[in-house]
Order: structure tokens, then sequence, then C-alpha cells
């Protein structure tokens, strides 16, 4: 394992080329490129399909219905609980592999939280319903950008018709309860 200068190259702090190795006992790191999250989990060797861990780990990873995606990487114990090394291996995972949409946008996440914070103040004023709303997924909770004539012009349908939908209510707690629900009825749970 070698550590990454600013340069991509095997670096120490004062920019001399350092290689660090680590032939013991190793674990896995599971970064996610949605939620940007490092896991660890123990080390496996075998059938990814009987890999209990990384099933209970991937199965939290899912927006709307839509699994993330990410990667898996080994490195060694004695390495990865050295906190110097630990922060150097998390900048260089993330270096890697981008900083995401914060890179382009900086309120970008501040623009994602706002939903939730519009929802969370729908779900105080319908006085916080465990049962369901009385207006999940209305045509009024519907998010349709405002860019009409911009579509217009450029020969784009209008947003108002397209076939992705996603409403306020998708950021809202009650949907764990509707989305459970329906399962139940879908005979999805036993």
């Amino acid at each position: 394992m070698a550590i990454l200068g600013a340069n991509g190259q095997p670096a120490d702090q004062s920019g001399e080329y350092v290689e660090v190795r680590d032939e013991g006992p190793k674990i896995r790191l599971l970064y996610c490129y949605n939620c940007q999250t490092v896991e660890e989990l123990p080390d496996f060797e075998g059938n990814p399909d009987d890999d209990l861990f990384l099933e209970l780990a991937i199965e939290k990873h899912e927006s709307a219905g839509i699994k993330h995606t990410g990667f898996l990487s080994k490195i060694g114990v004695k390495l990865w609980s050295q906190e110097k090394f630990r922060k150097e291996i998390i900048k260089n995972i993330r270096s890697r592999v981008g900083g995401g949409l914060a890179d382009i946008d900086p309120d970008y996440y501040t623009t994602k939280a706002t939903f939730y914070e519009d929802a969370l103040k729908c779900y105080s004023d319908h006085l916080r319903p465990e049962a369901g709303c009385p207006d999940f997924r209305d045509s009024k909770k519907r998010l349709i950008p405002k860019t009409h004539a911009e579509r217009k012009e450029a020969g784009l349908p209008d947003p108002a018709n397209s076939a992705t939908r996603v409403y306020l209510c998708d950021f809202c707690p009650v949907k764990t309860h509707v989305v459970t629900q329906q399962r139940k009825a879908a005979g999805q749970y036993k």
C-alpha cells in the first residue's frame, strides 16, 4: 500500500517517496459513491454470493429503491489501525473517486438538504402522521423544474409530462410507512 502525495505519486508529509507494506491479516473497505462513506468489513475469500457481511452492508445502500454503486478494496489491518494511515487512505480513496457534485456545485448538497427540510415542514404541518398522509404523492407535491420555456426552446418535452416523477413525499418519513404497506399488500413480507 503506497501513500500518495498531491501529484499522485507515493510520498510522505515532506514529499519524499514512501512505500508501506502490510502483509498480515486484511480487512475490506466498502466505498459507496452515493453516500460517500467508507465501511470496514471482515476479510472474505470465496464466492461473493456467500458473503453475508457484504450483503448486509450493501443492503442499506439504496435510495428510492435504486441500489447505490461503489467499490470494495482490501487493506492490511495493521496499516488501517494506525490513524495517520487511515486518514491518508480515506483521503486517497476520495481523491481518486472525486468529491462528487459538491466539487462542481458547492451548494449541491445544501440544495438536496432543502428537499428534506421542506418535506419535514410538510410532515409537521400535517401533525406528523404515522399511518400515511392525506396528500401523499398528490400532484401538488410533485417536484417539477421550472424550465418549461428553456426545454421548449431546445425542443425537449415539458418536464410536467416526463415519465420521471419525483415528489416532495419521497423525502418524508411517511414514505417508509407507505412503502412498507405497499410491500405487505404485494406479499413481499412473510
